[in-house]
């Protein structure tokens, strides 16, 4: 009996270890971001009103949106995830708050933000 016993105990660890593997993908296959509750509102005490922006304020915003068309018009959390990942100048990660977003930080409206930095 003492070698039934040991396959007994080697298929109760290939099952557990599969379960940790198993486990591990699965974990994987979901957005990190995702798990994170979406923050409502924004850090910054920046008006969402260009109106009432000060002259930095309008030039962030600008830079931003030369950004914007430079990398092809990424969307929001794409933008926001290579701004903090560094190299462009200027610029904070809640700068892309600034700009007009629409359908969900999808895209940009064009229109606002021509009328905004031209």
């Amino acid at each position: 009996g003492n070698n039934e016993e040991k396959e007994r105990q080697s298929s109760m660890t290939s099952e557990a270890s599969a379960l940790t593997t198993e486990d591990l993908n699965g974990s994987e296959q979901h957005d990190p971001s995702a798990s994170r509750t979406k923050p409502t509102t924004t850090t910054t005490t920046t008006s969402m009103d260009p109106k009432t922006w000060d002259a930095e304020t309008k030039e962030r915003a600008s830079l931003c949106y030369s950004w914007y068309n430079r990398l092809g018009g990424p969307k929001k959390e794409t933008f926001r995830k290579r701004i903090a990942s560094g190299g462009m100048d200027g610029l904070e990660p809640d700068d892309v708050d600034l700009l007009p977003w629409m359908h969900g930080g999808a895209r940009l409206n064009v229109v606002s933000a021509t009328r905004l930095f031209s």
